[in-house]
């Protein structure tokens, strides 16, 4: 028993130096103490195996204005100034193009809101008026909301490490649910009244025809059932794109 305590004694010493040691020169004795001390914890009778260091992959960094974040990826942080950044960048690198020409070409096929008629001009129209819907959308979502309640304006991809009813799920609730700034979670507020105030300015620009509370209410309801969509186009994005062989995994 004397031993024991002798070499407990010795293994505390030697820790102690190697602390020493480590704090003066690193890169010279760190090493050989630790050595050291595994060697004699070895010797003891009882004592635990010493720990393997696990060298561990760091994630990536996620460019600081991608809208979406991967599954193996770490955000950046944004600030109030980035988070309007990132929305007027949307606005501005294409992203908007696509939903807004499809929006523009149901209407026109229906010939629904806002009503400018069916010939090739009124696609004009239906297709400005949706971009300009877009646009106030990202600004007072991205850029005015997730500003004042401090949220996460990014969407966050579950990834194909979960199955794809739970992804679907988890994409379609994104409308109700976010991020916040520091990781938790809480109600959308951002989007939710963001997509009602740009269905509320749309009477600014919509033609006569098309305006009232009860245009601004099914404006809205289809702006949020167009974003659930997207986020679903976002989630599953890159696995169609890999069974095309577009992506590497």
């Amino acid at each position: 028993m004397r031993r024991v305590w002798v070499g407990l004694f010795g293994v505390a010493v030697l820790g102690l130096a190697a602390g020493a040691v480590a704090q003066t020169a690193p890169a010279m004795h760190a090493e050989p103490v630790a050595a050291m001390s595994t060697s004699v914890a070895e010797d003891l009778p009882d004592a635990p195996m010493a720990a393997t260091a696990q060298t561990e992959t760091p994630m990536r960094v996620a460019p600081r204005y991608h809208l979406d974040i991967q599954a193996d990826e770490t955000a950046q942080s944004l600030d109030i100034r980035q988070k309007y950044v990132l929305a007027a960048y949307q606005d501005v690198n294409g992203n908007i193009v696509g939903p807004s020409f499809l929006a523009a070409a149901f209407s026109q096929l229906l010939n629904s809101d806002p009503k400018y008629g069916t010939n090739l001009g009124a696609f004009g129209q239906r297709y400005g008026a949706a971009i300009l819907r877009e646009t106030s959308q990202q600004m007072l979502y991205g850029g005015v909301g997730d500003s004042l309640f401090h949220d996460d304006p990014r969407y966050y991809i579950l990834g194909d490490g979960h199955g794809i009813f739970r992804r679907a799920w988890y994409a379609a609730t994104r409308v109700v649910i976010t991020r916040t700034d520091d990781g938790g979670e809480r109600l959308n507020a951002p989007l939710l009244l963001g997509y009602l105030g740009a269905a509320a300015l749309t009477q600014a620009y919509y033609p006569a025809p098309s305006r009232g509370a009860g245009i601004v209410f099914k404006t809205y309801g289809g702006s949020l059932g167009g974003v659930a969509l997207g986020f679903g186009y976002h989630e599953f994005l890159g696995d169609a794109l890999r069974i095309a062989h577009l992506k590497k995994n």
